[in-house]
């Protein structure tokens, strides 16, 4: 994984094809323009993962955040697994094919920016989006590494802990290459300190917040 960013992102070539032919490999690229212009005013983003501290804070609040004056702390919002069902979302990620086929049976898709794999996005075409470069990590590290990728300075993560990364397979390792690799950002571990994986914590530009001082620092 490289630190790119959005702001040099003019788009890539995708595989739409691939046949073997004589024992010989052949591709099909098509040039994918950035179809998005991510313009933010605060430099902060939240993302939410799995929803296991919903009754200690209830962060669907954040879909009406104004942000203080002028919008000055207002916060996009990124977000993976359930919290589609949940909230509206500036940018949401998944490359469970069951998923996204569900959400493609509402009308989420047509009202926020939805990202999964490139072999779902050419099985809808226009109504999904190719992650940028699309780093080979699973679904909390793609909504860690979307916001940071769009150019945010601040990122509070919700729903990333030792509770929801029990059952991810490589998810704590993955979410640490992003925290790893985008060292100007500054990533906040919204919620219980001691229940934050160790790995994360050990990072310079990671830290921990809980909810009340989360409330206070961004004007919810």
């Amino acid at each position: 994984m490289l630190a790119k960013q959005r702001t040099d992102y003019d788009g890539e070539f995708i595989l739409t094809k691939m046949t073997f032919r004589g024992g010989l490999k052949e591709q099909t690229r098509e040039w994918v323009a950035n179809p998005i212009s991510n313009q933010h005013i605060s430099g902060r983003a939240a993302v939410f993962g799995k929803d296991t501290d919903k009754t200690l804070f209830d962060y669907r609040i954040l879909q009406n955040h104004m942000g203080g004056l002028l919008g000055s702390k207002r916060l996009q919002l990124y977000g993976t697994e359930d919290s589609w069902r949940e909230m509206k979302l500036d940018f949401y990620v998944n490359t469970v094919r069951s998923e996204i086929e569900e959400i493609k049976t509402t009308d989420y898709w047509k009202d926020n920016v939805v990202y999964s794999t490139t072999g779902i996005c050419l099985d809808y075409p226009g109504a999904f989006y190719t992650v940028p470069y699309y780093p080979t990590v699973d679904n909390h590290a793609l909504a860690t590494y979307l916001p940071a990728f769009d150019g945010h300075e601040e990122i509070f993560l919700f729903g990333y802990n030792n509770d929801s990364m029990l059952d991810s397979g490589n998810s704590e390792t993955e979410v640490n290459q992003v925290f790893r690799t985008y060292t100007n950002v500054k990533f906040w571990l919204v919620g219980i300190k001691n229940n934050m994986p160790t790995s994360w914590r050990n990072n310079r530009n990671v830290a921990h917040m809980d909810y009340r001082d989360f409330i206070s620092y961004c004007d919810v």
